[in-house]
């Protein structure tokens, strides 16, 4: 576990599933998505988001998912009480102001260089970007990771970082797009039951 604060790294993200709105629907939702930071309010829908987008807990049929729900909750929680100016941040895209109705997380923050031999200072970390099931592909992950880079240089940095499946490849797609590069692999994870395959550290100069 590598996240500052101990917190549970979801740093890949799945962008197929399935969609049951119209054309003109997802136009719509578009056009009023709004990026916020995290409130209480947010916590259940965010930790539903999350733990659904990366299939939390889906090991055994799905068994330990509530378990695993009420931990991403927690840590969700948790990280109101550490969000500091310049330092961390989680974020939200809702596409209704007055009804809260989360379909997207992300999160922030500085990182102590020990996390990167090659950074002499702190360094800005993406993660935990999850976009809702139903609300893919209409650009809000890009929204979300768009708004980290406005604050990045609002903090006065001059690169971004973050970690991607390389098994994921919408996901790498994605980043490519957004300027983003590789600059190292980490070896596959072996830990029974996830097998989690090799992660790619990505760099991104603002």
């Amino acid at each position: 576990m590598d996240t500052p604060y101990h917190l549970p790294n979801f740093s890949h993200i799945k962008t197929i599933g399935s969609n049951a709105k119209s054309p003109e629907q997802l136009q719509s939702i578009a056009r009023v998505l709004k990026v916020r930071p995290l409130q209480s309010v947010d916590l259940a829908k965010a930790a539903d988001v999350i733990s659904d987008s990366f299939q939390i807990g889906a090991a055994f049929g799905g068994w330990f998912r509530p378990l695993f729900r009420i931990g991403i909750y927690e840590d969700l929680r948790n990280r109101l009480d550490v969000q500091l100016p310049d330092q961390a941040i989680c974020l939200v895209a809702t596409i209704d102001s007055s009804v809260t109705d989360v379909v997207g997380t992300i999160e922030i923050s500085a990182r102590l260089p020990i996390y990167n031999p090659t950074a002499n200072r702190r360094y800005l970390y993406i993660s935990n970007l999850a976009v809702d099931n139903n609300y893919r592909r209409l650009g809000i992950g890009r929204e979300l990771v768009t708004h980290c880079e406005s604050i990045a240089k609002k903090w006065g940095f001059t690169d971004i970082y973050l970690h991607v499946m390389a098994d994921n490849f919408a996901g790498q797609q994605l980043y490519s797009r957004l300027g983003f590069e590789v600059l190292s692999s980490d070896q596959p994870w072996h830990i029974f039951p996830w097998h989690r395959p090799q992660r790619l550290f990505l760099r991104k100069r603002l």
